[in-house]
């Protein structure tokens, strides 16, 4: 959030609160493995609707990769 979407860090703390509160809820229980495929303990569909919201609010659309240009001043 730092560095690819340029935000500070008070806002991105804030995001991430935000966030966290819908996805590190336990969706499952225990693991459980299906066809050779282990089923994750919390929402990834979640995880990924947050991340687009936080994109979104930048100002960017949700698809956009969030590559830098070489010359961009930012490091993180």
């Amino acid at each position: 959030m730092l560095g690819r979407l340029k935000m500070d860090i008070d806002a991105g703390i804030n995001a991430y609160i935000e966030m966290s509160d819908k996805i590190f809820q336990k969706k499952h229980h225990r693991v459980k493995v299906t066809n050779g495929q282990i089923q994750g303990r919390f929402d990834t569909e979640e995880l990924e609707r947050a991340i687009k919201k936080i994109v979104r609010s930048q100002g960017f659309d949700e698809d956009t990769l969030l590559m830098d240009q070489p010359d961009t001043s930012c490091k993180v």
